[in-house]
């Protein structure tokens, strides 16, 4: 009944199924979902900056052979400020990198412990055979994008 609780204010279509599982489950799932949004926003910035360095770099290259092309390489102060962009945008993309890393680690760690927990057992108030687990995975597929085999 928890877990229904947890579905419905996590979720994205509204759907939830009848799932009993208790407040440990509940909140290592909500935990799930939470490092699961931290890993996707990561990543998404990740990529921000790396497509801000390649065009960074891109310009650099440009203004470059234009000069070469062209015997006239304009104004030469341009260059140190596009190399020092360019140095720039490229610790920031390391920042990204190593934050997106941490994010990762953080999202494996809980996916760990709670696949861990659905292979013991012992997370639904179900008596004998059920297949609360099996469901319990397959909305988590399909609701979130969440591989918890």
């Amino acid at each position: 009944m928890a877990l229904a609780t947890s579905l419905r204010k996590f979720g994205r279509t509204g759907r939830v199924e009848d799932l009993k599982f208790d407040r440990r489950m509940t909140a290592v799932f909500q935990e799930l979902v939470l490092r699961h949004s931290m890993l996707v926003r990561a990543k998404r910035w990740e990529l921000g900056w790396k497509a801000l360095f390649l065009l960074g770099c891109a310009a650099g290259l440009a203004r470059l052979a234009l000069g070469m092309q062209t015997g006239r390489f304009g104004a030469v102060w341009l260059y140190p400020m596009l190399l020092a962009l360019d140095l720039g945008l490229f610790a920031k993309v390391r920042a990204a990198t190593d934050i997106s890393q941490k994010a990762m680690v953080n999202f494996g760690v809980v996916r760990h412990h709670l696949t861990g927990m659905l292979e013991v057992g012992n997370v639904c108030d179900c008596a004998g055979n059920c297949d609360c687990r099996e469901r319990f995975r397959r909305q988590a597929l399909v609701e979130y994008g969440i591989s918890l085999y």
